[in-house]
């Protein structure tokens, strides 16, 4: 039901943005051609609904350490990360 929702809603969300989030940044990304309906991350790629692969140069916070990655992979570095600090 809410996957059936969203796709009869596509499109919609960057209106929705605009008018109550960030209008300007909403702008940026008409200019550039990133107003599209986005698929799927791999990496540091999205994938559009056409399945047109792209760069993510605009994802940021913590994307370009990782990559878009999955909660199992985001629990694997966590544990990695946790195993090597320092002792107190």
């Amino acid at each position: 039901m809410i996957r059936e929702l969203l796709e009869a809603r596509a499109g919609e969300d960057y209106e929705l943005y605009a008018r109550t989030i960030n209008p300007q940044f909403m702008r940026v990304l008409r200019t550039i051609g990133f107003d599209r309906v986005w698929r799927a991350p791999k990496g540091q790629y999205l994938y559009d609904a056409e399945g047109n692969r792209f760069l993510d140069m605009l994802g940021g916070f913590g994307m370009f350490n990782m990559g878009a990655i999955t909660h199992v992979s985001a629990r694997r570095s966590s544990r990695h990360s946790s195993s090597r600090r320092p002792a107190r």
